[in-house]
């Protein structure tokens, strides 16, 4: 669950909750919002999100202001007494549902250009929660699912980051979800619960150059590292299951206990 969950009307304010949700995360706060997170039984995962959260952000403007979907993401929170940020971006007044809930919080005005607005409100939501916020990391460009619980996430620094728990499923040539930016990976880091890794995962990533395999691995699947041709050398746990068509001949592969 997130430390943040994000109200806002997806219509006119879509693009501002993925630039809050990126800033926050690259700070080190996570959060959730429906355009990215949520999943087809919404309406529950909603409210079990909002009750797990510790800060509440409504992105307020006459969209949300009119949404009876944000009325009823307000009142849980309300509800749930969980700390209320509202984030004003037009001057609408406050029709009188959100005006009984958010009357007593303050409200911070779109005053500031859109991304300092938006670096100063991340400063307010870590001070809500308590924490300094982290120096930024880098951008995440695409993330997804590779496994039935293995995720995924690719920043713009060429870093792909795998984590989750269980196997990567199996891919054929080319449809890797990655498979469009494969000459932007430089490396691949797998997380500690990732216990196999997919047949033709990697595949033709001609930038990779350093791969990191946790000790939880047991199996790299067939042709997983083929054509990346910048790997040169690779550590694997001692008993993992390697097929024997799993790294290009170039490839050093050391066994570590």
């Amino acid at each position: 669950m997130a430390d943040v969950f994000i109200s806002y009307h997806e219509a006119s304010e879509g693009e501002l909750a993925e630039q809050l949700a990126d800033t926050l995360e690259r700070a080190g706060i996570s959060c959730w919002y429906m355009g990215r997170d949520s999943i087809d039984a919404y309406a529950g995962q909603i409210t079990r999100e909002i009750c797990a959260c510790a800060v509440f952000v409504l992105i307020l403007d006459k969209g949300s202001n009119q949404s009876k979907h944000v009325q009823n993401e307000v009142s849980i929170a309300f509800q749930e007494e969980k700390r209320l940020l509202p984030f004003r971006m037009d001057s609408c007044e406050l029709s009188d549902d959100l005006r009984y809930y958010l009357n007593r919080f303050t409200i911070i005005k779109a005053n500031l250009p859109d991304e300092r607005r938006v670096e100063r409100f991340v400063k307010r939501i870590a001070k809500a929660l308590n924490r300094d916020t982290q120096p930024p990391t880098a951008k995440i460009i695409k993330r997804g699912e590779c496994g039935d619980n293995v995720s995924f996430a690719l920043d713009e620094n060429g870093v792909l980051t795998i984590s989750g728990s269980g196997a990567m499923r199996d891919f054929q040539q080319k449809n890797q979800p990655w498979q469009n930016e494969g000459k932007l990976i430089s490396s691949v880091e797998i997380g500690n619960n990732v216990t196999a890794i997919g047949g033709r995962a990697f595949q033709d990533c001609a930038g990779l150059a350093s791969v990191v395999i946790p000790d939880s691995v047991k199996y790299i699947g067939r042709w997983a590292f083929a054509g990346c041709r910048k790997l040169k050398s690779v550590s694997v746990p001692l008993e993992a299951e390697i097929h024997s068509q799993a790294f290009p001949y170039w490839v050093r592969i050391e066994r570590r206990a």
